[in-house]
């Protein structure tokens, strides 16, 4: 799996945190981005700005209703955090200010695994403070187009597409299947020994199917519910 410094953008538009917010609305519809972040003078992540972020400012709630809420009194940080973000002119005033970020080392799945835990998009790339690139849904697609490209220039022979069923039918399914054999033609596998089920052996050729290279599936396995 490819780390993510691999196909992170590397050249990154910034603002600082005395940016406009109008500024910093104009940069992420000029360049369709979705967040973009806050550095200081020595390129540290101070925040990002998303889109989530300047949500907030088409709420504009009556400072009455404000204060007729009396938990308001008690813990009055959340309401000017929110006020902040509603009123505020500067990026510093709208940023998240401790955002998700990620390690260059890391691979994509845990990218991947982090804007769906966390709901985040994009995810700034970080050396420590600093800075050193971002990485978005749209950037996961690019790595994806390209890798579709190279799978379609590549055709895999009988013995790579035999092996690979072989290896998915044997560790990454639970399906009961014993004395397995597996052979390839031309695309077409066939696929020898016994299964507990007529239902399971339906599964497990549509699981053949799904495999990249395999055109058909051709099947003598033998159902015996005794197998385990």
């Amino acid at each position: 799996m490819k780390a993510i410094k691999e196909i992170m953008t590397k050249n990154i538009i910034t603002v600082s945190p005395e940016t406009p917010v109008r500024e910093v609305v104009s940069l992420l519809l000029k360049h369709h981005f979705s967040g973009i972040p806050v550095v200081n003078e020595k390129y540290e992540l101070e925040g990002i700005v998303t889109e989530a972020d300047l949500l907030y400012r088409i709420k504009l709630p009556a400072i009455k209703i404000l204060l007729d809420q009396e938990e308001v009194y008690c813990d009055p940080q959340p309401v000017i955090h929110k006020y902040r973000k509603i009123g505020g002119q500067t990026a510093r005033d709208v940023m998240s200010s401790d955002p998700v970020v990620i390690s260059e080392e890391k691979n994509i799945e845990s990218v991947v695994d982090l804007m769906i835990q966390k709901k985040v998009n994009p995810i700034p790339v970080v050396r420590g403070k600093k800075l050193i690139g971002i990485i978005s849904r749209s950037d996961i697609m690019q790595f994806i187009i390209r890798q579709e490209r190279e799978f379609e220039k590549h055709n895999p022979t009988d013995e790579e597409i035999s092996e690979l069923v072989a290896q998915v039918l044997k560790k990454g399914i639970c399906l009961p299947v014993a004395n397995l054999k597996v052979s390839s033609q031309n695309g077409v596998v066939f696929l020898k020994g016994e299964i507990d089920s007529k239902e399971n052996l339906e599964l497990l050729k549509e699981v053949v199917k799904s495999i990249r290279g395999v055109k058909k599936v051709e099947s003598d396995l033998l159902i015996n519910s005794l197998v385990e």
